[in-house]
């Protein structure tokens, strides 16, 4: 039975309930009698009371495929109407993100699922709402900013700035590397622990491709954009088929391929060639060279060198092996020496002479001309004699009691220079 309080207030046949309360909510019986009898009549109460939010349910931090159940702990007369909302967004259902009563379930999280989660309840009465954070441990971004210095033939730095770190540390990186004239990456380092490293080992002048990836407890990150260089210039390997090929009496042609490994753009080569006295060297572009000047008849050694750089200095490498070449004869550069006539008889004169100076002979003396003529004769009478060691000849059919000039001189591939005139005269008949 309701009494007269500081919020009910019966007065005659009607109740006043004052600041009414959700525990106010049930079944009011009214109740009439007299003497005769009594009536009694019911009415049911509902007091509408405006959502309230508890709490949201679950978790504030999970891994990358985890699934997600948020709850909302909510009462209201009547009952409520939930909606979410990620990010002040009402979140668009879909089969992998969707609302069942107060719940919101949210299917093999990623990185888009990273938010402020917002529980909206409402009734006729009011509304109301709370707000639950979400992080998803995800794997990080690729680094950025990839930069190459620090070149050398050998080597190249790179350094990069890390990329969002899908809220997790970043653990270590990969370096990943390739050569220009392959598709195939190879991993040079997957524990690097700094935004820089220097790869070593690297050939000269060669293009590479370099591009890094970030790791956090939760995977590796896609590859970063690539950058790429070329390394410096180096020395390079020797030329290689080295060959020599003699023109004539001075000059010996050279030809060779460029070095196996040439290190860098080839810029000159070296030729140094020596004989037993004395050697020289020669520079050119090309692969050919005529070597001009030499001695006649005369062993050359050959080997050559190619360089490269250039800035500020060549970078020579080593010498090829040697090449020998011996130059062409010529005429020899002197005439036989002590040369001597004798009369034998009234018909022939008996000529002797000495070989011309060792070093003289440009080549390989074949034998010797000598010429002999009267005084009244125009032209001279030549005979060859074979044989470099024949160093003796008896002119026969000569006329009695007659003076002859004789002179003689040595012959390779060409007729040296001739004696001084010597005279005889045959003897009477």
């Amino acid at each position: 039975m309701l009494t007269n309080s500081s919020r009910v207030t019966v007065i005659g046949g009607n109740l006043l309930i004052r600041n009414v309360r959700r525990n106010d909510t049930g079944m009011y019986s009214c109740t009439v009698e007299n003497f005769l009898r009594s009536q009694t009549s019911s009415a049911y109460l509902t007091v509408q009371v405006s959502p309230t939010i508890h709490e949201v349910l679950g978790p504030s931090r999970v891994q990358w495929k985890q699934n997600i159940l948020f709850s909302c702990k909510l009462d209201g007369v009547p009952t409520p109407r939930v909606i979410w909302f990620k990010d002040m967004s009402k979140i668009p259902y879909t089969s992998r993100i969707y609302a069942r009563g107060s719940e919101l379930h949210i299917i093999s999280s990623g990185n888009d699922d990273t938010g402020n989660y917002t529980c909206e309840a409402s009734n006729v009465v009011g509304s109301t709402k709370m707000t639950r954070q979400l992080i998803v441990e995800v794997p990080p971004n690729e680094p950025l900013n990839l930069k190459i210095r620090e070149i050398t033939s050998t080597s190249l730095q790179i350094l990069w700035h890390p990329g969002f770190n899908g809220y997790s540390p970043i653990t270590s990186y990969k370096l990943e590397i390739r050569r220009n004239s392959t598709p195939v990456w190879s991993t040079v380092s997957e524990r690097i622990k700094s935004e820089n490293y220097t790869v070593d080992y690297l050939k000269p002048y060669t293009v590479y491709h370099l591009r890094v990836l970030a790791e956090n407890k939760i995977g590796w990150s896609r590859p970063s954009e690539r950058v790429w260089n070329r390394t410096g210039e180096d020395s390079p390997s020797s030329p290689t088929g080295l060959q020599c090929q003699t023109i004539n009496s001075s000059t010996i042609f050279l030809t060779w391929n460029k070095p196996s490994l040439p290190n860098g753009k080839l810029r000159k080569y070296n030729i140094q060639y020596s004989n037993q006295s004395n050697h020289a060297d020669v520079s050119t572009a090309s692969m050919t060279r005529y070597i001009r000047g030499l001695q006649p008849f005369t062993w050359y050694t050959f080997r050559i060198q190619a360089a490269t750089g250039g800035n500020p200095v060549l970078l020579w490498g080593n010498y090829s092996s040697y090449v020998s070449c011996r130059s062409g004869q010529a005429a020899p550069i002197d005439a036989p020496r002590n040369l001597m006539v004798q009369s034998s008889g009234p018909h022939s004169i008996w000529a002797r002479w000495q070989k011309i100076p060792i070093g003289s002979e440009n080549g390989i003396v074949i034998g010797y001309y000598l010429q002999y003529k009267t005084p009244w004769d125009v032209n001279y009478t030549r005979i060859f004699i074979a044989g470099n060691d024949t160093l003796q000849y008896n002119i026969t059919g000569l006329f009695p009691w007659t003076n002859y000039t004789v002179q003689i001189a040595a012959i390779t591939v060409a007729l040296g220079p001739w004696t001084l005139l010597r005279a005889s005269e045959t003897d009477e008949s």
